[in-house]
């Protein structure tokens, strides 16, 4: 994880140093940073993170093994975001086939059907195990629908994204209203009662509640 936000600073800076570096040496620079990414970073997560049953294992041991754990859906709602965009940057198959697989994993497993929403975690099959329904997570899901429905068209994952957001728009907090405390599990009252982490409070444009 560390490795993907040294790269993703290094992407956000390379504009800025357009205009103090030579242009051979930001080329250079990028050149590094996209060969590090398709040739390092997104085969391991090919290799060693794809569940055959289903999404991505939670967690990968030191020696590449992988681990039938809780799998959580901001990691599956990242993976679905960066393999839609490396298929929409690059528009290879195996980009596509992994996107694929991880958007219909999320639909399946992740969204609440009956009241709307993400869970936190699933089990290792699938089932439900963490039913809080954070922003954060709910925010990762829209962030990864979303991005699969660009880069394939697939009207699915937009209606997915769309529902989800319908979900988290009627419930936006005031700015000084903190909700600190245990977050709804899944049900009736977790439709519209969704819970903040910290980065949340006072990021909301203000709102009744």
């Amino acid at each position: 994880m560390r490795r993907i936000l040294f790269i993703a600073v290094h992407l956000l800076l390379i504009p800025a140093l357009a205009l103090s570096q030579p242009q051979s040496q930001v080329e250079e620079l990028s050149g590094s940073i996209e060969k590090d990414l398709v040739e390092g970073i997104l085969p391991f997560w090919m290799n060693h993170t794809v569940d055959p049953n289903g999404g991505f294992y939670g967690t990968v041991m030191n020696d590449g093994r992988s681990a039938t754990t809780e799998k959580g859906a901001i990691l599956n709602a990242r993976i679905l975001w960066t393999f839609s965009r490396a298929y929409r940057q690059y528009g290879l198959p195996i980009y596509r086939e992994m996107a694929d697989h991880a958007a219909d994993y999320f639909k399946q497993h992740f969204i609440d059907r009956k009241y709307g929403g993400v869970f936190l975690t699933v089990g290792s099959e699938g089932a439900m195990l963490d039913g809080n329904k954070q922003t954060y997570a709910n925010a990762f899901g829209i962030y990864g629908l979303s991005e699969h429905f660009r880069a394939t068209g697939d009207m699915g994952s937009l209606e997915a994204a769309q529902g989800i957001f319908r979900t988290l728009r009627p419930r936006r907090p005031c700015p000084t209203q903190r909700r600190d405390g245990p977050s709804p599990q899944a049900g009736r009252n977790a439709r519209h009662r969704q819970r903040l982490v910290p980065a949340d409070v006072g990021r909301q444009p203000d709102h009744p509640v």
